[in-house]
């Protein structure tokens, strides 16, 4: 058994595990009955592919990618207009991309030197989450795949230095997943910066009053926060069918600003580097990768002007976000946790385990606190591009010590168990879409079985019950793998 964990026949058998369970869910079990399967985001991308051309409005132009090849899927293979089809055409999209990030996973990690646990650990960690294993199948109309793909592509292109498909990748995810090329060429440009930027020195002012920015940002949260809740009395965002407990929402407010605070702490040197590349802006200005971020900025401007169809207001995001945030007590964590499982729990565990004051590479304070800041939104699925890069910088970090079979084994289980291929989520039945969140329905439905046997795994639309039940879990899981750092950290010294 240890030989196969370690070997190349065991990286062989996790893939094939992946491919035919994401295939035989697509083969032989029923997809969401939301929207006639087009499920929440789906409603948006099946119109854009049935044209090659036809008005679409701003936000969901920057996410038209997939729905276009599956245009020229339908048109190729003379497919009818059904959601149905539309439904289908995206779960073998959704395939061939899984299929095409497994190859890019094996470049990377012969990039990288990654062999035996190593390597099967680095697999584990970027395909074993709900995403993969569920929602590509089970909710396939969305742009999650194609994302996670060229993300992962992006890192491959980088770890080359292949400049010219690099910026072609970055240009398609601009139209699939807008977050993609801005995170990307923003850590470029620190990971640039870094090896150009004047050395640490010492600020005693910033010492001194570093403790308010992390205190003042958890505090200017929580005070917008009990504003828009308590004197404006908004206490839900339409789309999603919860709403805030007041009895629990003072808890609510004190944990997420300790998490705020918590995080923000740990991120001084990340700062005080910022600050020592602010008072030199030319190296910033004059750097490749700004200019093609400026660049990249220029075109989507000009993109979102030609097409002149706009939908969300940025005051709606000011008051949702505070409201989403804040639904339970630290509800993205849960969330995260509950999505992508090990990976997850390592993560947490190795940042805050390290000395506060330990010093790493802008790049990767950079990834980290963006990560921190996407996984506190609960919808975990937006965290899914950066889980191959997290998961090779996690992998170039963990004790050498705690890579062992028992380490590997658990890992294994935990994965197969957080990815949740196993639970039927087609059990959840749907309201027909024209009632869909319309007066005329009880919205309590939503917060009830058997809706939430899809819905307690979508952090805005989960119920207190299984919010309780996976926070208990995640804490037992969290406690396990904490001790096992222990163990093999008291091992190793």
């Amino acid at each position: 058994m240890p030989s196969i964990l370690a070997g190349r026949s065991g990286i062989i058998i996790l893939v094939l595990f992946v491919l035919v369970a994401l295939g035989g869910q697509i083969l032989f079990l029923p997809y969401i009955e939301l929207a006639h399967g087009l499920g929440y985001d789906g409603s948006w991308y099946h119109q854009p592919s049935l044209t090659l051309f036809g008005k679409v409005d701003n936000y969901h132009l920057f996410r038209i990618f997939p729905s276009k090849i599956a245009f020229f899927i339908r048109d190729l293979l003379g497919l009818d207009e059904k959601i149905g089809t539309t439904v289908r055409i995206f779960q073998v999209e959704n395939l061939v991309f899984v299929g095409l990030t497994i190859w890019l996973l094996f470049k990377i990690s012969a990039f990288k030197s990654y062999t035996g646990l190593k390597q099967m650990l680095f697999f584990i960690f970027c395909l074993f989450n709900f995403s993969v294993f569920k929602e590509f199948a089970f909710n396939p109309v969305m742009t999650d795949a194609m994302g996670f793909f060229l993300s992962t592509l992006i890192y491959w292109l980088h770890l080359k230095k292949s400049t010219f498909w690099l910026i072609l990748a970055l240009l398609a995810a601009m139209f699939c997943m807008p977050i993609i090329p801005v995170f990307y060429l923003l850590w470029f440009l620190l990971e640039s910066l870094e090896e150009t930027t004047i050395e640490q020195t010492e600020l005693p002012v910033f010492q001194r009053y570093f403790p308010l920015i992390p205190v003042g940002v958890g505090l200017a949260f929580v005070g917008i926060s009990a504003i828009i809740v308590f004197y404006f009395k908004r206490i839900s965002v339409y789309t999603f069918p919860d709403e805030i407990n007041l009895f629990l929402f003072p808890f609510t407010l004190l944990c997420n600003f300790l998490a705020l605070w918590g995080i923000i702490s740990r991120f001084k040197g990340f700062f005080l580097k910022g600050f020592f590349v602010a008072v030199k802006p030319f190296q910033v200005l004059k750097n490749k990768w700004f200019l093609i971020l400026l660049a990249f900025l220029i075109f989507q401007n000009r993109a979102a002007h030609i097409n002149n169809h706009f939908m969300i207001g940025y005051s709606g995001l000011f008051v949702g976000y505070p409201i989403i945030l804040n639904l339970k007590p630290l509800i993205g964590i849960v969330d995260n946790l509950n999505f992508y499982g090990p990976v997850m729990f390592l993560f947490l565990i190795s940042f805050f385990r390290q000395p506060s004051g330990s010093r790493k590479p802008m790049q990767q304070d950079f990834l980290f606190l963006i990560f921190f800041l996407i996984i506190l939104k609960p919808e975990a699925r937006h965290s899914l591009f950066l889980i191959p890069l997290l998961s090779a910088t996690l992998l170039d970090s963990l004790p050498v010590h705690l890579i062992n079979i028992r380490f590997t084994g658990l890992v294994a289980v935990l994965a197969i168990l957080f990815s949740r291929f196993w639970y039927p989520t087609h059990w959840a039945h749907f309201p027909p879409p024209h009632l869909l969140f319309s007066p005329e329905t009880d919205q309590k439905i939503y917060q009830e079985f058997p809706v939430q046997h899809y819905f307690m795994f979508q952090g805005p639309m989960m119920a207190h019950g299984p919010y309780f039940v996976f926070l208990a879990i995640n804490l037992l899981v969290g406690y396990l793998l904490w001790k096992e750092f222990s163990r093999v950290r008291t091992i190793s010294d």
